[in-house]
C-alpha cells in the first residue's frame, strides 16, 4: 500500500510522525515519537503552511522543470523536502518507479493531510510522509540517492542546505529551487519588520536582509556544501493579475501570508495600501517583475 512501504527509511527517525493511507483511503497520522520534540520543532511557518493548505499555489510547473535537472533514475531513493501537498513528491515516485522509493517530509500537518490523499491511490509506488523540521532531518548521513526541495529554501534558510546535502549519499545529487522577488514585496516586508512581533521579527530580519542583497551564487552555495558541481538556471518573467487588489489577494496563496497575519489591523492596511500603490501600472492593472531559480548539485 502507497505510504506504508517504509523500507527502513523511517524506522530510526525521530520526531517524526509517520502518515499511511488507511484500507478505505482515508489519511491517517500515528504518532512515533515523543511529541514535545515535534512541538519543539515547530515553528511560524508550520502553523501558516497548515492554515494555507487548502488554498496553496500550484508549482507543479515549477517541480516538472526541477525534477528534470534533477537528474532523477528507476530505483533511486529520494528525499522531497518541504513536500507540501505532495506535488514533486508524487511525480518524483513517477520517475523512480516500484523500485525506487520517494519520502515527503513536512512540519505542516495541513499539507501531509493533502499530501497522504493525493498519495492514496498510488499502489503502484513506494511514498512514506513524514512530520520532520527540514532544518534537522532524523535521517542517518547518505540515507538517500538524491534528495529535492521545490520552493522552500527562502523559508528555511541557506544552512539547511547542509542539512540536505548530509543525507545525500557520496555521488548523489540536490536539487532545489526557489523564487527571489518581487523586489518591492522585501523592501516593505523590510519597512514594516519592525511592526512583527518576536520571536518572528528576529527570525525573519536576516532572511528579508540577505533577499535584499540579491539571489545567492550558486558557486559560492555549492563550495559551502561540498558538491563537485552545480547547474543553475534562472527563469525571468513577470506576474501579472487584472487589479492590484488581485495581486494582494494572490499573496494569501503562498508564504507571503504569513508576514501579513503578523501585522495589526492597522499595519496590515497600511501595508496594504503601500503595496497597490508599487504593483499598480498606468491602465489599473499590476505587474510584479520576479525570478525562479534552480539549482542542481552533484
Amino acid at each position: 500500500m502507497a505510504c506504508s512501504h517504509q523500507r527502513g527509511f523511517l524506522a530510526g527517525a525521530r520526531h517524526a510522525i509517520k502518515w499511511s493511507v488507511a484500507e478505505d483511503g482515508r489519511a491517517s497520522r500515528r504518532a512515533v515519537c515523543d511529541s514535545q520534540a515535534v512541538a519543539a520543532a515547530g515553528d511560524r511557518y508550520a502553523r501558516g503552511f497548515s492554515d494555507m493548505a487548502s488554498v496553496y499555489v500550484d508549482l507543479s510547473h515549477r517541480a516538472v522543470r526541477l525534477l528534470q535537472l534533477a537528474g532523477l533514475q528507476p530505483g533511486d531513493r529520494v528525499l522531497d523536502v518541504g513536500c507540501g501537498p505532495g506535488t514533486a513528491t508524487v511525480l518524483a515516485a513517477d520517475i523512480v518507479g516500484s523500485k525506487g522509493h520517494v519520502v515527503g517530509v513536512d512540519l505542516a500537518e495541513g499539507m501531509l493531510l493533502r499530501a497522504a490523499e493525493v498519495v492514496a491511490g498510488r499502489s503502484d509506488v513506494a511514498i512514506s510522509l513524514a512530520r520532520m523540521d527540514a532544518r534537522a532531518l532524523a535521517f542517518p548521513d547518505g540515507a538517500f540517492d538524491a534528495a529535492i526541495a521545490n520552493s522552500v529554501l527562502q523559508f528555511t534558510g541557506a544552512r539547511s542546505l547542509r542539512e540536505w546535502r548530509r543525507v545525500v549519499r557520496t555521488g548523489g545529487r540536490l536539487a532545489c529551487s526557489l523564487p527571489y522577488g518581487p523586489a518591492l514585496w522585501t523592501e516593505l516586508c523590510l519597512a514594516f519588520i519592525d511592526r512583527t512581533a518576536e520571536p518572528y521579527r528576529s527570525s525573519v530580519r536576516s532572511r528579508l536582509e540577505a533577499a535584499a542583497a540579491g539571489p545567492p551564487d550558486p558557486e559560492r552555495v555549492r563550495r559551502s556544501i561540498g558538491f563537485g558541481s552545480v547547474e543553475a538556471e534562472v527563469d525571468v518573467f513577470v506576474r501579472r493579475h487584472a487589479t492590484p487588489e488581485e495581486a494582494f489577494a494572490a499573496e494569501y496563496r503562498h508564504g507571503a501570508r504569513i508576514f501579513l497575519e503578523e501585522l495589526s489591523p492597522k499595519a496590515l492596511e497600511e501595508f496594504r495600501a503601500a503595496y497597490l500603490q508599487r504593483v499598480a501600472t498606468a491602465d489599473g492593472h499590476a505587474e510584479l517583475p520576479m525570478e525562479f531559480h534552480y539549482w542542481s548539485f552533484s
